[in-house]
């Protein structure tokens, strides 16, 4: 599904920071110029030797207005850093990470000087400003969503886990034995949370007598005396296991012994500064005997991404 949030109260993005690729695409891009004024602004290069890519823009709620957010991550490891700030009155971009709740002299911090053409220079120092080093980056195109991106398509295929799917080339995809995390190369889709998660793992509980009420499992999803059921309503508060619970059966679809199960769900969001409204998500069930494995996703164009593997039951 194409469910992700974007912040409620922003400037509308420029025209040319649209179109881009993913890290690590391969191919030759056009740099994007900053503008003179603050704009929503993707960029990658180097803090240090380290290879990052950054996002920062004029700041939604719960932020003051003309204040600046964003985010970056460092290539070698996709984990996410927030950023808050403000435009200096010389020009200069002040941009603090980490915890928004930690006063921001307790942080570590960016400066960085625009020009008129691509290059961004400036520096990282940690919070105590015992240490310095130069930070050089380059504007890009705002990496481009799914639907796009999938033009390049990868594919997982993991045996222990019950599905396979296919993802853009130069997204991240973090697997173990019980966990899946499928991350966008833009780190403005990360503030957001925009991923798909998935975990795995065996043990359903027991089929409910008849007349007893459903048995809640994961997320939006409960066994009832005679299957699957989930809330009919599109919100978090509902449930199928309380007096007055409206359920119905999830979309659901079969291969072989494998049984998909898919609904769309209301959830509150949230950024690093708190709550930023509701958004909705896709919850997946997959279920091939004893075996299940749970996702909830906000990053894929649509359910039938997933694709059931051949039942190998053990």
């Amino acid at each position: 599904m194409t469910a992700g949030v974007r912040r409620w109260s922003q400037s509308a993005l420029l025209a040319g920071l649209l179109a881009a690729l993913p890290v690590g695409g391969g191919y030759a891009q056009q740099p994007a110029p900053v503008a003179r004024h603050t704009e929503d602004t993707w960029l990658e290069g180097s803090v240090g030797s380290a290879a990052v890519r950054v996002y920062f823009g004029p700041a939604g709620w719960p932020l003051e207005e003309g204040t600046l957010w964003g985010a970056y991550f460092y290539t070698r490891e996709w984990a996410l850093i927030p950023l808050e700030g403000h435009r200096e009155p010389s020009g200069a971009i002040i941009l603090y990470e980490g915890d928004p709740r930690t006063p921001r002299d307790q942080r570590a911090r960016f400066e960085l000087k625009l020009t008129p053409g691509p290059i961004v220079s400036g520096t990282w120092a940690t919070a105590d400003r015992s240490r310095t080093v130069g930070v050089r980056l380059r504007t890009i195109p705002q990496p481009l969503p799914f639907a796009q991106a999938i033009a390049r398509p990868r594919t997982f295929d993991e045996p222990h886990w019950p599905f396979t799917f296919t993802y853009p080339n130069g997204w991240s995809l973090k697997v173990s034995d019980s966990t899946l995390l499928l991350q966008s190369a833009d780190p403005f889709d990360m503030l957001f949370d925009n991923r798909l998660e998935c975990q795995r793992g065996e043990g359903l509980p027991p089929r409910p007598d008849a007349g007893a009420r459903p048995s809640e499992f994961h997320g939006p999803f409960f066994l009832g005396h005679e299957g699957w059921v989930v809330p009919t309503a599109n919100s978090i508060d509902q449930s199928c296991d309380e007096e007055g619970s409206k359920c119905t059966a999830p979309q659901t679809r079969s291969s072989g012994g494998a049984v998909f199960m898919s609904t769309s769900i209301g959830y509150r969001s949230h950024n690093p500064w708190g709550y930023a409204g509701m958004a909705d998500a896709a919850n997946y069930l997959v279920v091939d005997g004893n075996r299940w494995a749970f996702c909830v996703d906000r990053a894929l164009d649509s359910p039938d991404r997933i694709v059931l593997r051949a039942s190998n039951r053990r």
